[in-house]
């Protein structure tokens, strides 16, 4: 996508929704990832929407699989940004899981969710135990290989967080 007026307007368009979303967040920062963002996607952002996969119709079904269990994991980080207590802390981290989700919804090479994550399907349980760590140790090997950063050590801190509060580690 070429940086144009209408690409501004966009990026200031999702930055809002996010800023009325999530008060804390700094405008600035995340203006600069929507703009990063709708260049790096070329528009194939669709409106929030979630992206059709393609690939064989086996790629296909595997990696919608795939992509749930990994934005269930993105989503559950998001939702507990809290724990962080620190706001500055807090604001780095929605602004983090907010753009992630947005580009793991906006993907639409099978390949990609297979290559990068296929071991978090290998893994049964919940959020709340071992198995979680297991999840999270591929979610963020397969965030790291996408080229996002950033993701990793928030979350960690976070599941550490929920961790000593539920006395589980």
């Amino acid at each position: 996508m070429k940086f144009n007026r209408e690409v501004i307007k966009k990026a200031h368009q999702m930055a809002k929704e996010i800023k009325e979303e999530y008060p804390e967040v700094n405008y600035k920062v995340q203006f600069g990832l929507c703009l990063s963002y709708l260049l790096q996607n070329k528009g194939k952002e669709g409106d929030n929407k979630m992206q059709e996969l393609k690939g064989s119709e086996k790629q296909v079904k595997w990696a919608e699989d795939i992509r749930k269990e990994v934005i269930s994991i993105n989503n559950y980080l998001l939702e507990n940004v809290s724990i962080l207590e620190e706001e500055k802390r807090i604001s780095k981290a929605k602004e983090v899981y907010t753009t992630s989700k947005k580009y793991l919804e906006s993907i639409e090479d099978s390949k990609v969710f297979i290559e990068n994550f296929k071991e978090i399907l290998t893994t049964k349980g919940d959020f709340k135990n071992d198995t979680f760590y297991s999840k999270f140790r591929v979610f963020k090997d397969g965030i790291k290989n996408l080229g996002l950063k950033g993701y990793g050590r928030l979350g960690n801190e976070i599941r550490l967080k929920i961790a000593e509060e539920e006395g589980l580690d």
